[in-house]
């Protein structure tokens, strides 16, 4: 019964959504994928206003993302539309869905916050950021991911437990030094930025963080025997042992 009630209130959202954007439905992944495509076509992923001096942010026209974004807008670009639209919507879907699926009631709550269910409406990368949270707790190198959106890099902390996070995040680093003349170009871009608001991304929070609330039970336990291990060993058993279950054993 519940359920059906907040489904009900979640398609409502939806469909004033979809009713309020129109034409614009999808337009933050059409102007990825733009990015991509200009990127392919003459190397340049930052336009030369953002280059040239100070510039006031014009939203879906400037590239805010920093180059690592590329490992995701470039496979858009030169995927078919239709398959790339499928990738672009499907895989974060079927990513949070799968990791916790148990919790769908969460969900349903979360997509009631506008900036929620308008990343799916949008196609923003809130959406992947999400995604890469909820596999990152099962899987740990997805977290990697959230780089794609530096204010949320810490995040990444939810793989932490796994090695294949730290092989990833080393990829980053050494595409960073690959790439180093289009982090110039990022830094360059970033500190000429005039108008952005430093809580821009906040209403995002819910979406984002969500699966850290209702993951995959054995891969938050292990995050918390990671980030308990700082506070010091456990007290001792009844018999001079460490408690079952200690990240100790």
């Amino acid at each position: 019964m519940a359920l059906g009630v907040l489904g009900g209130l979640v398609l409502t959202e939806l469909v004033i959504q979809l009713q309020t954007a129109g034409g614009d439905v999808g337009q933050d992944f059409r102007f990825y994928r733009a990015a991509g495509e200009r990127w392919v076509a003459s190397g340049a992923f930052y336009l030369p206003h953002q280059l040239a001096g100070p510039y006031e942010l014009a939203l879906m026209v400037d590239m805010l993302y920093p180059p690592v974004a590329l490992l995701l807008f470039v496979p858009m670009s030169v995927l078919p539309s239709i398959v790339a639209v499928f990738v672009w919507w499907g895989i974060p879907a079927a990513v949070i869905g799968a990791t916790t699926r148990r919790h769908a009631w969460v969900w349903l709550v979360v997509l009631l916050w506008p900036r929620a269910m308008g990343a799916f409406v949008y196609g923003n990368t809130d959406m992947w950021a999400a995604a890469s949270v909820a596999a990152g707790l099962r899987w740990g190198w997805p977290a990697a991911l959230l780089f794609l959106k530096p204010v949320f890099a810490p995040l990444a902390v939810v793989g932490m437990s796994r090695r294949s996070l730290w092989l990833a995040i080393g990829f980053l680093a050494l595409s960073v030094v690959v790439a180093a003349p289009l982090w110039l170009d990022y830094v360059a871009s970033m500190q000429n930025v005039r108008g952005l608001e430093l809580g821009y991304s906040l209403p995002a929070v819910p979406l984002i963080v969500a699966p850290m609330l209702v993951g995959d039970p054995a891969s938050l336990r292990r995050l918390h025997a990671i980030i308990g291990r700082r506070d010091g060993p456990p007290r001792a058993g009844r018999h001079g042992q460490a408690p079952a279950g200690s990240p100790y054993d």
